[in-house]
């Protein structure tokens, strides 16, 4: 900014013409500093984060090891429940698991919570296929997947299902009722039919 000239030496010639343009040539070289400072320092932090922030293909793939390692486990736990070695777990030998501290535990350190053990069977028989008995690779899978709060898509496609299964009542009561009145007109016209026979 002084072409190699000492700012001393700058800033001794000018106090001799007075005592402002001393102060303006101070508050310039400041200016100068603290901006050529602010520059420097907002590039290295703004470097700095994006190599401290991991990258999503990282992120998806520490999540997905996660999830193997905690689907392990289970299976691992599920499997010593399974007295007769089916690969499958009954209702008995749920809520059995379901009641062992380490089971418990396991699931909330991972952050799934089972309110009534007897229900969560029952939603599981329901995912299975209505047997007697949950299939373990079902049971794991679905625990995985149940980890943590719900989040927006979740909801959403409960949302939508929940507007499907409305949608397919309501049609399905439409048909009841059609049938209905049609038996009603069949009926009606029978009897109709059997007091006019009666009346002759």
């Amino acid at each position: 900014t002084t072409s190699g000239l000492d700012w001393r030496d700058a800033y001794a010639v000018l106090v001799e013409v007075g005592s402002y343009l001393p102060a303006v040539f101070v508050f310039y070289i400041l200016f100068f500093v603290i901006a050529a400072w602010n520059i420097v320092t907002s590039t290295f932090v703004d470097k700095a984060l994006r190599f401290a922030q991991p990258d999503l293909e990282q992120l998806t793939r520490e999540q997905l090891m996660k999830d193997i390692v905690d689907a392990e486990e289970l299976m691992n736990l599920f499997s010593e429940a399974d007295l007769d070695r089916s690969e499958s777990i009954s209702l008995e030998e749920f809520i059995r698991v379901a009641e062992h501290p380490k089971f418990r535990s396991y699931l909330h350190v991972r952050g799934i919570d089972i309110k009534d053990a007897e229900v969560f069977f029952q939603m599981l028989l329901t995912l299975g296929g209505g047997q007697t008995e949950v299939d373990l690779a079902v049971l794991v899978s679905t625990l995985i997947r149940m980890k943590g709060l719900a989040t927006s898509i979740d909801l959403h496609s409960l949302s939508f299902e929940t507007k499907m299964l409305g949608r397919k009542q309501y049609a399905f009561m439409e048909e009841n009722t059609e049938r209905l009145q049609n038996i009603e007109k069949l009926v009606s016209s029978l009897l109709k039919q059997e007091v006019n026979m009666l009346s002759l």
